[in-house]
């Protein structure tokens, strides 16, 4: 398992790296992945994943804006 821990760790990085570049769709489907990833679920890199993904719905980086979804994602 910390093999998998540690692929996440890097997408996760990877995906803040992109967000830094305001390369916004490479990073939202960054973070979807750690967010949803296998047995990643409730841990804190995949909180602090929805934390980024909420960001960008709210504010329609490469992905449309969605209010209530990044509310959702800030209240997980």
């Amino acid at each position: 398992e910390t093999s998998r821990e540690e692929e996440y760790k890097s997408l996760f990085d990877y995906a803040v790296s992109a967000y830094n570049k305001k390369e916004f769709k490479t990073s939202y489907c960054s973070f979807h992945s750690v967010a949803y990833g296998y047995k990643i679920e409730n841990t804190e890199l995949a909180y602090n994943a929805k934390y980024f993904l909420a960001i960008h719905l709210l504010n329609g980086l490469g992905i449309s804006k969605n209010s209530k979804e990044a509310l959702n994602l800030f209240e997980e």
